[in-house]
């Protein structure tokens, strides 16, 4: 093989010679780097990004606006519990309920004003009697 003749490939790098057994990479060559300078950017970033996630993610757990505690009539068992808060949290403006089986109560949480009569209609409309509502 004539290498001479043909010429020998710029980009395959130093030969190894007597002198050189190991093959390095050309100085010429493009190398992955990373830049000094990318490293404190990293952390800024972390120290910075990070707490406000956190800020926001606290802020979007608002308190309840109010609450309300139902007396209840009528549940025997955990499926009435489950069909109770689901016709509550199905009501516009209620942000969570939750129902306990004995005492047969309800507490719920609301994220705006919700008269009285709907939470007592929802409860009705599902098959069970409100007693008292406070």
């Amino acid at each position: 093989m004539e290498t001479a003749a043909r010429g020998r490939n710029p980009r395959a790098g130093p030969e190894r010679t007597a002198e050189n057994p190991v093959r390095h990479l050309d100085k010429n060559r493009v190398r992955p780097y990373i830049s000094p300078m990318l490293i404190p950017l990293v952390i800024a970033v972390l120290v910075l990004v990070v707490p406000l996630a956190v800020f926001f993610a606290i802020a979007a757990r608002r308190p309840p606006l109010a609450r309300r505690h139902l007396d209840l009539d009528g549940l025997h068992c955990q499926h009435c519990v489950a069909a109770t808060k689901r016709a509550l949290e199905a009501v516009d403006g209620v942000a969570s309920a939750k129902v306990t089986l004995s005492p047969q109560a309800a507490e719920v949480a609301l994220s705006r004003p919700v008269p009285d009569e709907a939470l007592r209609a929802a409860v009705e409309d599902a098959g069970f009697r409100v007693t008292a509502v406070s």
